[in-house]
């Protein structure tokens, strides 16, 4: 997951980095490593950040179908 994408997201919801910690209970240094790049990202932590924001793991780290509707 790119970090700008969590970035986006939290944004998008009008969250600050603690505010997105105390839904999800992602650390905030977690979630700010995250967003800019210095932190690879678990399975448990995604599927949390997934579930929060409502999306597909694909559509969370942005993964998109091609014309043909393979990845």
């Amino acid at each position: 997951m790119n970090g700008n994408r969590l970035k986006q997201l939290r944004k998008e919801r009008g969250l600050t980095i603690n505010q997105l910690h105390e839904i999800t209970g992602i650390s905030a240094p977690m979630i700010y490593k995250i967003e800019h790049d210095e932190k690879k990202i678990g399975l448990h932590t995604l599927i949390k950040l997934a579930d929060y924001f409502d999306m597909s793991l694909d559509d969370l780290v942005g993964r998109e179908r091609r014309k043909n509707g393979e990845y």
